[in-house]
């Protein structure tokens, strides 16, 4: 039985290598970028909980209040981001607190 000798092309050979290399670099360093907590912690400081408090007409005993979450897109001008479910009845009284503060 004679075997058959293959033969690997130079752009195979190189292709090969590369993706072998490339592979080694991402276990090498895979932790160090992914790690959950850390975005996690970063993501508290820009993360706020909401309430909104509109006052229905004619009825004294009811008001309704809605909540949800947001997070602060620009300290200078004091914008929030948040559905339109949280905050989009006019008019309102919409408090905004951040993690471990009293809502503001």
């Amino acid at each position: 039985m004679k075997t058959k000798q293959i033969t690997f092309y130079p752009i195979i050979k190189l292709l090969s290598k590369s993706i072998l290399i490339f592979i080694i670099t991402l276990l090498s360093v895979g932790p160090a970028w992914c790690s959950d907590e850390n975005y996690f912690e970063q993501a508290l400081t820009y993360t706020v909980e909401i309430t909104s408090q509109i006052e229905i007409p004619f009825s004294e005993d009811y008001q309704g209040i809605y909540s949800g979450a947001g997070f602060l897109v620009d300290k200078e001008r004091g914008w929030i981001v948040t559905n339109a479910h949280v905050a989009s009845y006019s008019p309102a009284k919409i408090k905004v607190s951040f993690k471990g503060e009293d809502f503001i």
